[in-house]
């Protein structure tokens, strides 16, 4: 199973009603896939897709909902696995570094 966890409330009510829009050029894409305001329910991997400087506070939330799974840090820096690590342990922990061109157009 694949869910999306947002901090973003509008965000959440957008996606759930209508799925993630993706588009590229001329190509639209509309994604169902559920989504939620908290982290719930088990996990073996965790996408963690935030903003730089919202690592840390995303990790906290990860070790609160007390996930044991893996958590890939997917960020266009260098310190978001480092930091991450220093919340959740180096082991469970995969740096992944990210450079996309992408506009946040609106909800959803």
């Amino acid at each position: 199973m694949l869910r999306l966890g947002s901090a973003r409330p509008a965000q959440v009510a957008a996606i759930e009603a209508d799925g993630l829009r993706i588009e590229a050029g001329r190509e639209v894409r509309l994604v169902k896939i559920a989504a939620r305001e908290r982290l719930e329910g088990a996990a073996d991997v965790v996408l963690l897709t935030v903003k730089s400087q919202d690592v840390l506070a995303a990790s906290r939330e990860i070790a609160r909902a007390s996930l044991d799974a893996t958590v890939v840090t997917m960020q266009n820096g260098v310190r978001a696995d480092a930091e991450a690590a220093s919340v959740l342990g180096r082991d469970r922990v995969v740096g992944c570094i990210v450079y996309v061109s992408a506009s946040y157009l609106q909800p959803g």
